[in-house]
């Protein structure tokens, strides 16, 4: 990774040793310069810095110019904070996106394809076909009662944008209801 460095400004970055070939075209490059070599035409290695971690609810993140530091130039990062709009935005988004994943992963762990499906099981012949169904269709009525209050006061500015992973705690319980017992229809009582 480089970048052109012209009387202490970046120039351009990054910055191509092809750039560097189209903008000299009658100098022979080595196949490999050295960066002490590179330096006699404004072209100077940016050491790798890697991205700061960010919430992506309330923040964004951007390589910049590069910075030049201890006598090195360095890869840069900003980190900006989000309007708030685009928080709120962020946190319905991911706390609905979150809600979706935790039922369908939930009905996955008794082989149902999706949430309509194990609903669709309501009043099945089979009891705990029925049983499951109608714990999912309860259990999807009772989570998004409290996903839509808290995304709710998020918009009302009563609760700030938060993720998914910080309201999980706050939503029912998924667990499976006690198996419906199986009889033996050839043992007679």
């Amino acid at each position: 990774m480089y970048a052109q460095v012209i009387g202490g400004v970046v120039t351009q970055y990054p910055f191509s040793l092809a750039q560097l070939t189209m903008i000299y075209p009658q100098v022979s490059f080595p196949t490999n310069p050295s960066d002490a070599f590179l330096v006699d035409y404004d072209v100077y290695p940016v050491a790798p810095v890697a991205a700061p971690p960010i919430d992506p609810i309330t923040q964004s993140i951007a390589e910049v110019l590069p910075t030049f530091v201890a006598g090195v130039w360095t890869q840069t990062w900003q980190v900006t904070t989000l309007d708030l709009v685009i928080q709120k935005a962020n946190s319905v988004t991911d706390i609905n996106t979150g809600t979706h994943l935790r039922l369908l992963e939930f009905v996955r762990t008794r082989s149902y394809v999706d949430v309509l499906s194990a609903v669709s099981m309501v009043g099945d012949a089979n009891p705990q076909f029925d049983l499951d169904g109608i714990y999912v269709r309860d259990s999807r009525s009772t989570t998004w009662t409290q996903v839509i209050t808290i995304t709710n006061e998020i918009n009302a500015d009563t609760r700030p944008p938060c993720s998914f992973a910080s309201i999980e705690s706050l939503l029912p319980a998924l667990v499976w209801p006690t198996p419906v017992p199986v009889i033996d229809p050839h043992i007679h009582i």
